[in-house]
This record gives C-alpha cells, structure tokens and sequence, in this order.
C-alpha cells in the first residue's frame, strides 16, 4: 500500500534552492563538472530531506560509495566522453538503487529491478505536482494545472514569438528591448528542475513500503528449448573446430592466409556482441523460467554454451592481446579488456549457480560486479593512465 505524500515547506525550500542552484551552473562554463553538478545538487538535496527520516537503513550508505567515487572522479581529472555519456544513464540507476535500500531496508536488487528504477522516474512526473496543493482548497488540482499551463503557455509562446519576431522588424526591436535581460532557456532549466526533482521525491514517498515482487517465470516448452541449444551449440563447436586448426597447422587445408594483425582486428566485436547474447540467453533460462530444474539435457547444454562462451571471451581476448602489442592501449582498447575480465567473472558464477543450484544474492553480487569494473573504467580509461602505460 502505497503511503500518503505531505509536503513540508523544508522539502520546497531545498527543492528549489537546488532548481536555482541548477539553473545558475547551467550558464556557467566549469568544462566536464557541468555534466555532474545537477546529479550533485541533487543528491545533496535528498541527503538533507532524508537524513532527519528516523526509519531510514543506514547501511545503505555504503551504495553511495560508488555514485560519490564517480561524481569526484569529474573533479580529479578528464573524463573520456564515453564515460560522459555512460554516466548519465548509469548514475541515475545507482542512485535509485541508493534510494530504496535507504527507505525501504528490505529492498533487493532482483527479478522486479527495472519496475523499481521506472517507479521512480519518469512515472508520475506532473501528476504529483497535485501534492504541491493544500488539502483544504476547493481545487486540489490548482498547482498542477497553473504549472501545466505555463509549461504549455510558455512553450507555444515562445514559438509564437519567433515567428512574429521574424515577420516584423519593428516588433522584433520592441522585443528585444522589453526581454534583454531575460533568458527564456534559464526559466525552462528552472521549472523543469523544480518538476523533475519534486516528483521524485513524491514517488519516493509513494513507494518507499511497495515491495516488489518476483517476475513469475515463464513456462518453455523442453523439446523445443533442447533442440535450440543443440544448433548454437553445433555452430559454436564448428567455430572452435576452424579456430584450432587457424592457430596451429592448418589441419583443415582451409587456402585462406592469415597475419597476426588482420586476425587480432577481425571480428572483434561481433564476438563480443555474441557472448552478450550468450550471456541474456543463461539469465533468461535461469531466472526466467524453471526448465533448468525440469530438464537436465536443458542444463547440461546450457553449461556446454557457457562454457564456449568463455571460450570465446579468451578468443576476444587473445585477439585484443595481439592488438594492443602492435598498437598499444588506447581507451576503448582497455574498456574492452575490463570488460572482457568482467563477463569471465560473470560466466563462472553462472556457471557455478546452475551446478549447484543454490540460492545466493545473486542481484546484489552481480550489482557488486558491475560497480567494481565500472568504477575502475572510470578511474583508468582515460588518457592519462593509457599514457603511464605506453
């Protein structure tokens, strides 16, 4: 059930301290901080609202670890853009992690992972605008609407104002007399701010005593489900067979010729992309449905393609080893080594989970995992640490 949601003028106060705060720093040239300080702003303001709440689990502060170990990183040295982009998706998710161990101490990350994280944002993103509204008034929707209609009034305005700012010169210079000092962007940062940041902290609220329950598992049909396995199965064997004869005698007489350098450069990634596959297909047959209990040809063909997984993470690595020997480390070069590592790590504890069928927290040690690798992406995949290794 969820809970009722009153606001108190301390959250409106730190909520739009912050919107302002955002705004400000939106114009302000700081190079790569731009990119955290409304991630900053944002956690410090829940930190304050929160850390008053008697209920919170205050273990969970040890999932902040990694969201303030990557938000310093932007103020110890240059980021690689692609860490840019990836932090953008990936600090929202730690966040609302972070979140819901702090309110709700029998959280896990498991099987309903994903409604959890939209539960947050963007659900609920203007309705909530109606707690903004006291209890006693005639219109409970008051505030809401008044904000809707500027949004909207504001967008369609301003439209409306170029196009007759184009058409008219003497009204364009009226304009820009009237409006010189006002920037319409900021007021947009502003209230969009304010918007996002108030809903959160509603659904927050809101969800903060919802227990998320499992995913049901699905039922697959077991002949069917063998004889998939048995074709990958079968093209990965071929696979392995032809890499063998590649890399010793040539046993298959096969008239292609190869250097180290052309066979380190091709098909790289598509190998990467087919153990991500591999990996989704193990995650669907564990946690997904109970085929592996039901169906011991199923399991055992299921480790078969684990194992040639990780035969093909060694064959990715191999291929990137050679690489990197001829033309040394760059950043994309060294993510793609970690990551290689990680998917490994990942594998034997599928591995490991479907020989011996024992329940473990498995959410959280995959969340580990990827915090681990990924925090080590951010503080060694940049140029200065691939200069320290040339």
């Amino acid at each position: 059930m969820k809970e009722i949601f009153k606001v108190k003028n301390i959250y409106l106060l730190l909520i739009g301290l912050s919107s302002v705060l955002i705004t400000i720093f939106s114009k302000i040239n700081l190079g790569q901080i731009n990119y955290m300080l409304p991630y900053l702003i944002g956690l410090c303001c829940y930190l304050i609202i929160f850390i008053k709440e008697k209920d919170t689990y205050n273990k969970a502060y040890f999932y902040l670890i990694p969201i303030v170990l990557i938000i310093a990183a932007y103020f110890i040295f240059k980021i690689d853009l692609s860490n840019i982009v990836l932090n953008i998706f990936v600090i929202p998710v730690l966040f609302i992690i972070f979140i819901f161990k702090l309110v709700n101490k029998d959280y896990k990350i498991g099987n309903g992972f994903l409604k959890s994280l939209f539960s947050i944002f963007p659900n609920r993103l203007f309705s909530n605008l109606k707690y903004l509204q006291n209890d006693k008034s005639k219109d409970p929707n008051k505030v809401k609407n008044i904000i809707l209609g500027l949004l909207v009034g504001i967008f369609v305005g301003y439209i409306f104002l170029i196009l007759l700012t184009s058409a008219d010169d003497y009204f364009n210079a009226f304009v820009e007399s009237l409006f010189h000092s006002i920037d319409l962007m900021r007021i947009f940062i502003l209230i969009g701010s304010f918007v996002i940041m108030f809903s959160i902290l509603a659904n927050i609220y809101l969800n903060r005593s919802v227990k998320f329950s499992n995913n049901k598992k699905e039922h697959i049909e077991g002949v069917r489900t063998i004889t998939v396995l048995s074709v990958i199965n079968f093209v990965f064997m071929l696979f392995l067979i032809s890499e063998i004869s590649r890399l010793t005698n040539n046993f298959l007489k096969l008239p292609v010729e190869y250097t180290y350098s052309s066979y380190a450069r091709e098909g790289f990634f598509q190998l990467l992309a087919i153990t991500v596959i591999n990996f989704l297909i193990n995650i669907f047959m564990i946690y997904k449905t109970n085929i592996l209990s039901e169906n011991k040809t199923v399991k055992k063909l299921l480790l078969l393609l684990s194992g040639f997984s990780i035969m093909l993470i060694f064959n990715s690595y191999y291929r990137m080893y050679m690489y990197i020997s001829n033309y040394g480390f760059t950043v994309l070069r060294l993510q793609v080594v970690l990551f290689l590592l990680m998917e490994l790590i990942i594998f034997g504890l599928l591995i490991k989970k479907m020989i011996s069928n024992k329940i473990f927290k498995d959410g959280q040690i995959y969340y580990l995992i990827f915090v681990i690798f990924y925090i080590a992406n951010i503080y060694l995949c940049n140029n200065w640490f691939i200069k320290l290794l040339s």
